[in-house]
Parts: structure tokens; sequence; C-alpha cells
């Protein structure tokens, strides 16, 4: 046995990630390059965690869901640290050492290296970074590169006229009183399923950061079921290729129609979690500027243009104590950032803001102000 360094360590031990994601997380199933899971509770109903298997990120991972501050992310020994030691890093790294056959020698000083041997170290981290940055620079552009293509292929088309079209009509959404749908949302009759391993059709969504540009594409797949379209009942009913950390999905630019870029500072930006919830925000608020935030902590990762001033999210009335942990930080996380964040939430017995709108707004609104949160 030998001793190592502590980057030594953790390096030997995120190279473990395959056969550890499965030991740790075994109600998770691989994807690709990723171990996924639902969360750290791993309780097998969802797909918010995400394992990498390999490349630069080999052994980190991020969970997208409802994760409490500071265990939302991190390598093997976070995990290991989460599941085993009940956080306990220093536990986990001593578990780490011995299945690295690798223990501390306590009570003997490790020899100080030479100058020599330090130089050659920090020329060998140096080299690791830029090659880890090299490598997630050319992940990331692959992702992208990925997720327009699937939207800007030609079997995806409008969705007017399309089961995607149905799916949505089914659940009580219109395109009216705009008169078409989204250019955001696009229909492909085929698109491949990792989890079940086949073709299957799916509504698209096209995923852009604040400059406007395309980093991401959600699939939400879909199937018949009675007669009607719904989202297939499965873990993996909604998945996104390419990127999502910070972006959003454009649903309507309001009465302006100028671009996010170019808003006046006065007008609010109505957010919610899904596609589905903001279009029935646009069926009532037609005057309104409208766009999907993906997730509860995308919402605080969004970084939007400095001409944004207020942001009024539109939340659900059945969340737990995580997800609204996580909205109470998405929130502080905005407001550190000088946006006035305000909140409307349905009236009982309405769990959600689209299940309510349908429901009692018969007719177009005008932007309501909200509430401060």
């Amino acid at each position: 046995m030998s001793l190592s360094s502590v980057d030594d360590i953790f390096g030997e031990f995120n190279a473990l990630a395959h056969e550890l994601a499965k030991e740790l997380l075994p109600n998770g199933y691989r994807a690709g390059n990723l171990w996924m899971a639902s969360g750290i509770d791993d309780t097998g109903k969802s797909t918010s965690l995400a394992v990498n298997l390999s490349g630069a990120k080999i052994g980190h991972w991020t969970d997208y869901g409802s994760a409490a501050a500071g265990d939302d992310h991190g390598d093997m020994v976070d995990l290991l640290a989460l599941k085993r030691y009940g956080g306990d890093r220093k536990a986990a790294i001593a578990d780490a050492r011995k299945r690295l056959g690798k223990p501390l020698l306590y009570g003997r000083p490790p020899p100080k290296p030479s100058p020599a041997e330090l130089a050659k170290r920090a020329e060998e981290a140096r080299e690791r970074d830029e090659k880890r940055a090299a490598e997630e620079a050319e992940a990331q552009s692959q992702k992208i590169r990925g997720a327009r293509a699937l939207f800007l292929n030609e079997k995806a088309i409008a969705i007017a006229g399309t089961p995607a079209e149905r799916y949505l009509v089914d659940r009580g959404l219109s395109s009216a009183p705009i008169g078409a749908w989204p250019g955001s949302l696009r229909f492909h009759p085929e698109v491949w399923n990792k989890e079940h391993r086949v073709k299957m059709p799916a509504m698209l969504a096209m995923i852009v950061n604040a400059d406007g540009q395309h980093i991401g594409t959600q699939r939400t797949y879909l199937q018949q079921d009675g007669g009607r379209w719904t989202k297939i009942a499965s873990k993996s009913a909604r998945m996104i290729l390419g990127l999502s950390r910070g972006g959003f999905i454009p649903i309507h630019k309001g009465s302006t129609g100028k671009s996010m870029r170019h808003m006046h500072p006065d007008e609010p930006i109505y957010g919610a979690e899904g596609s589905e919830k903001c279009l029935a925000i646009r069926m009532k608020m037609p005057a309104a500027r409208i766009c999907s935030l993906v997730s509860l902590r995308n919402m605080g990762l969004v970084v939007f243009p400095a001409g944004a001033r207020r942001l009024v999210w539109c939340r659900d009335n059945d969340q737990g104590e995580r997800e609204l942990a996580t909205l109470e930080r998405s929130i502080a996380q905005q407001q550190a950032r000088g946006m006035m964040v305000q909140m409307v939430a349905p009236p009982a017995p309405y769990k959600d803001i689209d299940e309510w709108m349908i429901a009692v707004a018969p007719e177009p609104v005008s932007p309501a102000q909200g509430r401060a949160a």
C-alpha cells in the first residue's frame, strides 16, 4: 500500500464512478455517459440526479431536482458521504482510501517534497486542468450540436395538427388567443428513448440562454392512451439533450414582440417550471412575456439580461419542504442579481397554475402584478 496526495485519491476514486454509482444508487439506470437516479434518496420515481461515468467530469454529479443546498452536486467522495456517512466527508475520505488501498499513516508526517517535486506536481496539475477544461468545452459543444440537430431535423415540424398539439389540447390547452403555438415547440415522430431503447413520438422544446443561443432541447415523450395523447408513464417521460443549466424555454414575447435582450425594464417576466403551465398563462395573459425556466433549481441559475428587472414566478400549491427550500434559494439567487421576484399561486383546491387558469379564467386578462415574495 502506498501514500497518495488528496487530489490523487479523489481522481482515482472518481474513476470508479461506474461501479460506485450502481452501488450507491441501485435504483438508477445507465443512459449513455450518465447514471440517472431520483436524487440522493434514490426512490426510483424520477431522474433528477445524473452521475458522469466517463470523460473529463467522470465521478461528478448534479441533482437538478429539489436537493438541499450543498447536497445538489459533488464528486464520488461527496456521494459516498451523503449515502453512507450522513454527510461526514472525513469518514468518506477514509473509506475511499481504504477501498483504494491507500490508508493514512497516522502519527507519521509525510516527507516534505523537494522544490523540484513541487514544481513537477504544479506542472502536472496545470496540464490536468487544461486537459479537463478542453474536454469539458468539447463535450459541451457536442451536446449543444446534438440538441440543435434534433430540433432542426427535417422530421421536426411545427406542432399544429400533430400528436403534440393533441397532447396539449387534451390537457385543456389552446393556441388561442395568439392563434399559433410558440415556435420554440416542435413535434418529432420518432425520437430515441434510451431507457426503453425504442423511438417514440415526442414534443421538442428549444432551451436558450439569455443571449438567445440554442443550448438544449427538451424531449417530452408521448403515447396514445385510450384515444388521448399523454406523456409516457415512465421516469424518462421528459429528458433534456444538450444543456439546460441557466437556460429557459421562450414561450411568448408579450405585447412588445421584442427579444429579451431589448425588453423594457418595467416589463415583467412570467415564469413557471413547465411549458404546459406557461401555455396556460399565455392563454389568459396574451400581453405577458412568458418563459419556462425548466425546474425550480434552474430558476435561480438563469442570468437574465441587464434590462430585465422583475420576475413573476407562478408556483404550485403541492410542493413539499425540499421543493420550497429550493424555491427560496432560487429566489435569493435572483434577488442577489438585482431582480425583483414576485409570486402568484392558485387558490385551493387547485394544485397548479394551469389547472386553475383553465378552470376559472375563461377570458384573457391583463398581466397581474403578483404579490411580493
